[in-house]
């Protein structure tokens, strides 16, 4: 029969509401030996849909990225005032944040938040279900469920921290509640979905529209969960991922298709941030994969393999990606 501790510490990875935890996740816990109480854990968030990595994070060094994007590329960093607001928010001189994405700058200026950018999977679908089939896979829905009630008690976050209003939002204010309650989670799960924008992705301005809505929910939700968890976060790292980027050019409905390579955020104890990580291919037409998309120079198994292998201590990181010979990215 299980224990209490198995129960509870089972339960945080299926806090995305549906129940879905990448099969990966669960050989990593798996393979790290006998339910015990743990000081590092590992949060991954998986952003459904394919979400838009280079408007998420601007390439606004790039002017290919302008010639592709005439209607809805993000502006370059400015210091007028009455412009700044729609404007890339500077990282390194050549990679900028959404503006919607203003609540990560200081924990990227901080050295608390990392990005790889044109990363993503091998599996060359441009169908969502084959590749978050093979970026994540399923659990038992209804054991996820089962145990995901038993957190379900009165919680307070702290330092003021205030989780956007929806599932995700509650999603990570769950997983900080089960971290915090000292069960021996060692690893969680969450999603947030509506990132599939084919039309209508930019509103009349770029802080407007629906991937500057969802932008917002999504980093306002970080910034809460790196606020409730306070010192805690110096043992954690949450590692976020979408199964594939949306196509360089924009399409005639102010939006994007199916694409290939993205970006990845990853964040907390160890990190090393404040830096943008992986080989930038350009986004000419001769340097995109197939002529249309980012390519990918970051294996996605590299950068969570890194962060089970050394954030968690799991040196049986082969079994957590069978025939995956693990690169070093440099995070942690």
């Amino acid at each position: 029969m299980p224990t209490r501790r198995f129960f509870l510490r089972n339960s945080a990875l299926a806090m995305a509401g549906a129940g879905a935890a990448p099969s990966w996740l669960e050989r990593a816990v798996c393979a790290a030996g006998a339910p015990v109480k743990r000081k590092k854990v590992l949060v991954a968030i998986f952003q459904r849909g394919g979400a838009d990595g280079l408007n998420m994070v601007v390439p606004h060094g790039e002017k290919a990225y302008y010639d592709l994007r005439p209607a809805i590329a993000i502006p370059r960093p400015t210091a007028d005032p009455g412009k700044k607001d729609d404007a890339a928010l500077d990282l390194d001189g050549f990679f900028g944040l959404h503006p919607s994405l203003g609540p990560l700058k200081p924990l990227f200026d901080q050295g608390h938040l990392a990005i790889v950018n044109a990363v993503g999977s091998p599996d060359p679908t441009r169908s969502h279900l084959d590749a978050q089939r093979y970026m994540e896979g399923w659990m038992n829905r209804a054991r996820g469920r089962e145990r995901a009630a038993d957190l379900r008690r009165p919680y307070t976050p702290a330092a003021g921290a205030c989780y956007p209003r929806g599932r995700f939002g509650e999603s990570l204010r769950r997983i900080a509640q089960s971290i915090k309650s000292d069960v021996g989670v060692e690893m969680a799960w969450a999603d947030i979905g509506g990132w599939d924008h084919h039309v209508n992705q930019a509103g009349r301005r770029p802080s407007e529209g629906a991937l500057a809505d969802l932008l917002r929910e999504y980093g306002q939700g970080l910034r809460a969960f790196w606020t409730d968890m306070g010192d805690r976060m110096s043992d954690v790292v949450v590692v976020t991922m979408s199964e594939f980027g949306r196509t360089a050019r924009e399409n005639g409905g102010r939006g994007t298709d199916h694409g290939h390579g993205n970006c990845m955020f990853a964040m907390g104890g160890g990190v090393g941030g404040g830096k943008v990580y992986g080989r930038w291919p350009g986004l000419e037409r001769e340097q995109l994969r197939e002529g249309r998309d980012l390519a990918v120079t970051t294996d996605f198994r590299d950068v969570v393999g890194e962060l089970v292998s050394r954030h968690l201590g799991n040196q049986a990181v082969k079994a957590v990606f069978p025939g995956h010979d693990v690169k070093a990215v440099g995070l942690v």
